[in-house]
């Protein structure tokens, strides 16, 4: 959609559906056209890679071979995984791409959802530890420790999308692009007026409205709340976020955490971490790297936001805002 014939201004921009969301790229600038549609095909390359539902992407076919044989997969599939792990480490865990068969025993890697016994939740747990999951960097080769082990991008896939197609699209003559792959928002250069882009935080106990907004640029933010996909059962709520170590869903006290940061895919891994961990695990996290923007949404009315927020997040009426440092 070319919004503007000027030059300078011209806009472009194109909604698809891709890794099981609707997706949207904007940009304008001179070759904002060319930067969007680069931006799609390099999105729709890494679906075809790292989807685990499709038999033919490089993640299934390294599922595929778990406990049997070494797969070897492209450089950059391989340099994703490393990369994993490493924030895997860094979470304690809390964050971990071995949560796949955990995922399937709950019906969350389609749409069957179910509660299991606690019999098979105990028989599963054990195939998650990302430290069973064993790179070769000699030759690309991925492996696991034993057979019944599998892992699952998704907590960090669109997050790592992001990265790419922004990197792809500042190869072309833009301004400003605006990146939204599902809820994972990433956003480069300032609007024509000089300004930051407005990013709407969802309001978890509303998903259709917004607990408050960011103005910012050059930055993503991701948010991982439970409200984003769960079943019920017998009158109970199951979100699709799992504690690695229960083999649950997370009892998290948070009801949101969004993180805003320079790299798409570390956002995307630490709002399910910290997510995971629960409000005060979450505030020592932040207090250790403090490199990263924090926004935990507690209840219906209470927001927190790390102290670096301020003068660029606010919440909209009825909520409160405090800072922690």
């Amino acid at each position: 959609m070319d919004r503007d014939g000027g030059t300078k201004e011209k806009t472009y921009s194109t909604e698809f559906f891709a890794m099981n969301t609707v997706m949207y790229i904007e940009a304008v600038g001179p070759e904002s056209e060319e930067a969007v549609l680069a931006g799609c095909d390099k999105i729709y390359a890494l679906d075809a890679m790292l989807s685990r539902t499709d038999p033919k992407s490089e993640i299934s076919q390294v599922n595929a071979g778990a406990g049997v044989s070494e797969v070897t997969v492209s450089e950059e599939t391989f340099r994703l995984l490393e990369n994993a792990v490493l924030l895997c480490e860094d979470t304690g865990g809390t964050f971990d791409i071995s949560i796949a068969p955990i995922m399937d025993l709950w019906g969350f890697s389609g749409s069957e959802y179910r509660v299991p016994a606690a019999e098979e939740i105990a028989a599963t747990i054990g195939f998650v530890d990302y430290s069973g999951l064993i790179l070769d960097s000699s030759n690309f080769g991925v492996s696991f420790s034993g057979d019944g082990m599998s892992v699952d991008l998704g907590a960090i896939a669109k997050g790592y999308a992001s990265d790419c197609v922004l990197e792809i699209m500042k190869g072309f003559d833009i301004e400003s692009a605006l990146i939204n792959l599902g809820g994972n928002v990433c956003v480069y250069g300032k609007k024509s007026n000089g300004e930051g882009f407005r990013v709407a935080i969802a309001d978890p106990t509303h998903p259709t409205t917004y607990a408050g907004i960011l103005e910012v640029s050059d930055l993503s933010i991701i948010t991982s709340g439970g409200y984003e996909r769960y079943f019920e059962k017998d009158g109970k709520k199951y979100i699709h976020i799992m504690d690695p170590y229960t083999g649950m869903p997370a009892d998290s006290d948070l009801l949101s955490v969004s993180i805003v940061g320079p790299n798409g895919m570390r956002c995307d891994a630490l709002s399910t971490a910290l997510f995971v961990m629960g409000k005060e695990a979450a505030i020592e996290y932040w207090r250790a790297h403090r490199d990263f923007g924090c926004i935990l949404v507690i209840s219906e009315t209470e927001v927190l936001a790390s102290r670096d927020l301020e003068g660029v997040f606010t919440v909209t009426d009825g909520k409160t805002l405090d800072f922690f440092d």
